[in-house]
């Protein structure tokens, strides 16, 4: 088999099995966009999330004086269940500590007042509109969590696919002689469309 037989084999192979696998991502992204992109035709934006009161204890055992907000922080959400990505705010006039944690399924709050030891959690779903958008969202490394981690290497994956499809569509395009001249012309009306559209915005 000649290399360039070869590179094409695989250059093939490789945008297939990595269109095959990257096919939930491809929905999520394209679902979402859509749900976003009509808004207004679907009720328009979903109201914000409710907190419903699911526990309220007082805490067992007393944090050192030497513990920092997020030693607290970190603490309270383990013994609570708060997932993934977490944000803590702490009130300067009663010193009451929240943790909030967001997960594409909803929010978990614990709110923990250290004048009293009461500890109160809360719970709010998301609808399927606002589901869509926490996954379409998600990214970054700056979470602590495997889980996270992992996201957003995922959403690097896409991304070089992605870079890949164009790299080997464009090769597989130009190695088939009959396809040249109407592929320049859809590559041509796709750039002046697309600048089009930035000078216009």
């Amino acid at each position: 088999m000649a290399a360039t037989s070869r590179l094409e084999f695989w250059l093939r192979r490789i945008h297939m099995y990595a269109a095959l696998f990257l096919i939930p991502w491809v929905l999520m992204y394209a679902i979402s966009t859509v749900v976003m992109n009509h808004r207004e035709h679907l009720g328009g934006p979903e109201p914000g999330p409710f907190f419903e009161t699911v526990q309220e204890q007082g805490q067992q055992g007393v944090f050192p004086e030497t513990a920092t907000q997020e030693q607290i922080a970190d603490r309270l959400a383990e013994q609570f269940d708060v997932p993934g990505r977490r944000r803590i705010r702490q009130d300067p006039e009663s010193g009451a500590l929240t943790i909030t944690g967001e997960s594409p399924f909803g929010l978990r709050r614990v709110t923990y007042r250290p004048d009293s030891g009461m500890v109160t959690v809360g719970a709010a779903g998301y609808g399927v509109r606002s589901f869509l958008s926490q996954l379409h969202y998600r990214i970054g490394y700056q979470w602590k969590s495997l889980e996270e981690r992992a996201w957003g290497f995922s959403v690097d994956l896409f991304a070089v696919t992605m870079l890949f499809w164009v790299v080997s569509g464009f090769w597989m395009w130009w190695t088939i002689r009959r396809t040249r001249r109407p592929g320049l012309l859809a590559l041509g009306v796709g750039i002046m469309l697309f600048t089009l559209f930035l000078i216009a915005l």
